[in-house]
């Protein structure tokens, strides 16, 4: 029988269609959902697929869409699609840092070093104090250097000659008349040849994919065998980034392994929405974390390092999968010679100081965010 393009357990998303503007933000908050799993599961044509859907039902208007399909289509080698995609995140929300973050790494995937380095110098100036911007310029200029442009051989033309008898015996082209261009569907209407109809098999299997009418009470209508995503009825998204910030606000000053965190700059947002008829907890976050230590004895205390640990990616699905935070450490350069073994043991380790502390801190802060909102 027919099938549908993706038989991956996700069609009732890949095929659905939104009306409103409730059923629209429902249906990409699930997209953007099993997108991120499917992300973090390696799927990388369903992950491209269910983006391009989201970015089809917001009607090309979601910045944070085109950023995040650009990231997989360069993990799929597609570099051209990738700085197609991040082109126009940025375009869309010239602030949107992350999207400067993508375009350099696309177009560096590109082997076009010099625009790479102009998209991170942009997103410099947008988070002038986050680590991560010099760190990709740096390898940006060494993948530069590296580079050896390819060698062009000419191409050397090739001729066949075809005998009268072979001519003669080749099928002769159709004119246009005679080509399936349309052809008439089930229900007695003109389409395109290509054009794909489910059979009934098909369309049992699937449910019933269309949106459906909420009541006044908030319950959907004719509720029957549909998809899933539509049944909460409306969609609600509710903002607490200015709980999220202080929440960590009042957790700092705190020391840990001799390691002292001074400040902690929370950027992102922390939202809850209600989809599908539960509650989810929605984080996305980079943390720039202001870190002090100090070395042992009299002569030592007047002595310090200090520096900066930037988390460029705390999400809620990270958290919950038990992830390692993405981090850059940087240290001042008027740091004494003496202190960097306790810097690579307590600053810079996976294992202990300050990087799985400022791990268990955000998990910490997700249980609460979950327990209070």
């Amino acid at each position: 029988m027919n099938r549908p393009m993706f038989q991956t357990g996700h069609e009732d998303v890949l095929l659905a269609n939104a009306e409103t503007a409730d059923e629209k933000e429902g249906l990409i908050a699930e997209l953007k959902e099993r997108a991120s799993h499917a992300f973090k599961r390696k799927e990388m044509p369903l992950c491209e697929a269910l983006y391009s859907k989201g970015i089809a039902v917001s009607s090309e208007k979601d910045n944070i869409l085109f950023g995040n399909r650009s990231a997989v289509r360069l993990a799929m080698g597609n570099a051209s699609g990738a700085v197609e995609d991040a082109e126009r995140a940025v375009a869309l929300d010239p602030t949107y840092a992350k999207g400067f973050y993508r375009l350099g790494h696309a177009l560096q995937k590109a082997e076009k070093f010099t625009e790479a380095i102009a998209a991170f110098e942009k997103g410099k100036k947008l988070e002038p104090e986050n680590g991560v911007w010099e760190k990709a310029v740096s390898k940006c200029r060494a993948a530069e250097a590296a580079w050896t442009p390819p060698k062009i051989e000419e191409a050397k033309p090739e001729t066949y000659e075809i005998s009268a008898r072979l001519k003669a015996a080749l099928p002769t082209r159709k004119q246009p008349n005679d080509m399936r261009g349309y052809k008439i569907d089930s229900q007695g209407r003109k389409t395109t040849y290509f054009n794909h109809e489910l059979d009934p098999e098909t369309k049992e299997l699937i449910g019933d994919i269309a949106p459906k009418k909420v009541d006044d009470d908030g319950e959907v209508a004719n509720r029957g065998e549909g998809s899933a995503w539509n049944y909460s009825g409306t969609f609600e998204e509710t903002n607490h980034t200015t709980y999220a910030k202080s929440w960590f606000q009042n957790r700092v000053p705190f020391e840990v392994e001799g390691v002292k965190i001074t400040k902690i700059d929370v950027k992102g947002d922390a939202s809850v929405a209600l989809a599908r008829g539960k509650k989810k907890h929605l984080v996305d976050f980079s943390f720039q974390v202001d870190w002090e230590l100090r070395g042992e004895g009299v002569e030592a205390a007047e002595a310090a390092a200090k520096g900066t640990a930037t988390f460029p990616d705390v999400t809620g699905d990270g958290l919950l999968d038990g992830d390692p935070l993405e981090v850059s450490i940087s240290v001042d350069q008027h740091t004494p010679p003496h202190l960097r073994p306790l810097i690579e043991s307590n600053v810079k380790s996976e294992s202990h100081g300050l990087r799985p502390a400022i791990l268990d801190l955000a998990r910490r802060f997700f249980d609460d965010f979950k327990q209070d909102k």
